[in-house]
């Protein structure tokens, strides 16, 4: 995923440079590295640079099969989790005052949309970056 924005980046050929890489408009921004995301799933991608670090042989089809049966094993835990920073965004940014502290607002929601229980102590929205930052300029 990365790597599409560091391919962006190297690859821009303009005159103004807040047009190039990642300062393009959010809704392109993501696009080649969503883009190489597919890019390296296609096996004869992958048969080209994933080597043994010793031997420098090609990785085995047998694993590259294996990991494509498993590339979507926990996408509905994923999506449950999104359903549940989703939820957060929006009772944070909603209507105030919320109530109750945020952590307990975390848990309650995360106890309810989720499979996985919320663990006192954790905090875990703090690191949630998208409240505040990068990704709340998509809303």
């Amino acid at each position: 995923h990365e790597f599409g924005h560091v391919c962006s980046g190297l690859l821009s050929r303009t005159v103004h440079q807040q047009l190039a890489g990642t300062r393009s408009s959010l809704d392109f921004v993501e696009t080649p590295s969503t883009l190489m995301e597919y890019f390296t799933w296609d096996h004869r991608v992958v048969q080209r640079f994933a080597r043994h670090h010793r031997s420098g042989a090609a990785i085995p089809p047998e694993l590259l099969a294996d990991l494509h049966r498993t590339k979507h094993r926990f996408s509905a835990i994923s999506a449950q989790q999104q359903v549940h920073l989703s939820l957060f965004d929006m009772a944070v940014h909603g209507r105030h005052p919320l109530g109750k502290p945020t952590v307990e607002l975390f848990a309650e929601l995360q106890n309810k949309h989720t499979l996985i229980p919320y663990e006192p102590g954790t905090h875990w929205y703090s690191t949630f970056t998208h409240l505040v930052g990068y990704g709340a300029g998509y809303y």
